[in-house]
């Protein structure tokens, strides 16, 4: 092919990624069921935490749903004791491992 003033040469094309296939597109990704939720977090109330505590064995007061000074204590001691960072709250890592399913 001849080049002229007015025309380019010729032009080298980009390379173009392989598509996947729809396999692989549909099998990586597994998405929830209508109505279903994807993290479903629950959350639970100072007295829930207070009646798990003492059904355990520690001694969180009185279960009145406030996170007084004995509570905090039997969160601290229940942290220390499950290997988790001791903080006195009931943050994500000790309500997981406080309500456990077995």
């Amino acid at each position: 092919m001849q080049s002229t003033k007015d025309t380019p040469g010729p032009v080298a094309e980009a390379p173009v990624a392989p598509a996947l296939s729809s396999r692989a597109t549909t099998e990586s990704v597994k998405m929830p069921e209508i109505g279903q939720k994807a993290n479903k977090v629950e959350k639970f109330s100072v007295a829930d935490v207070q009646k798990k505590l003492l059904e355990l064995g520690y001694k969180p007061g009185v279960t009145d749903g406030k996170m007084g000074p004995a509570t905090i204590k039997a969160l601290k001691k229940f942290q220390q004791d499950n290997d988790l960072l001791v903080t006195g709250q009931a943050d994500y890592d000790t309500s997981a491992k406080l309500f456990q399913r077995k």
